[in-house]
């Protein structure tokens, strides 16, 4: 299972085979996705160290600890669904996190506000995710030869006092700046 942030393109067939690429330039007429601002988001972090893990115990309060450590202020108090990556709490991994984030946004953002954004404001945050057509794996693992899932719980919804996060826009010269500079 997974998701996409970028739209087909009119002439895909959604049934036939359908390539991850979106550069016309290149592609031309055979490109299969364009951009799509959307009002969601999803917040990558893929190994990111933090103290006092505890996803058998404590999944959720280990999800609320990373946002505040290391998302910006228009992210605090908004609720958000979590979602333990596939790998999360696997291997010699202790100590790292690695979770899904969803927000909902109060407008439509496309790829290079969202990675200018991200990569000045929340380093820590994996920007390939605002990509068009970087895919988002959302499945929750497989466990082979009678191995049951360690993890009790790898998603859950944190209710709080707003409903949508309200990224500051940033002007178009300086996102158009930082994104050639950061490609």
């Amino acid at each position: 299972s997974v998701v996409l942030r970028g739209a087909l393109r009119e002439h895909v067939d959604p049934d036939g085979i359908i390539h991850l690429r979106k550069d016309i330039t290149n592609h031309g007429d055979t490109a299969h996705f364009e951009e799509c601002p959307r009002s969601w988001v999803m917040i990558d972090f893929d190994g990111v160290p933090l103290d006092d893990i505890d996803l058998i115990n404590d999944p959720e309060g280990t999800v609320k600890r990373a946002t505040k450590k290391f998302l910006p202020d228009c992210y605090q108090n908004v609720s958000f669904v979590w979602q333990l990556s596939s790998s999360a709490g696997i291997g010699d991994d202790k100590g790292l996190l690695s979770v899904h984030i969803w927000f909902v946004l109060d407008r439509p953002m496309g790829e290079a506000e969202l990675k200018t954004f991200h990569i000045l404001k929340a380093p820590s945050v994996d920007w390939r995710p605002f990509l068009t057509v970087q895919v988002h794996y959302i499945a929750a693992p497989i466990f082979e030869n009678g191995i049951s899932d360690h993890l009790p719980n790898r998603i859950g919804l944190v209710t709080l006092t707003k409903d949508k996060a309200s990224l500051p826009k940033l002007p178009p010269e300086a996102v158009a700046s930082a994104y050639r500079t950061i490609g």
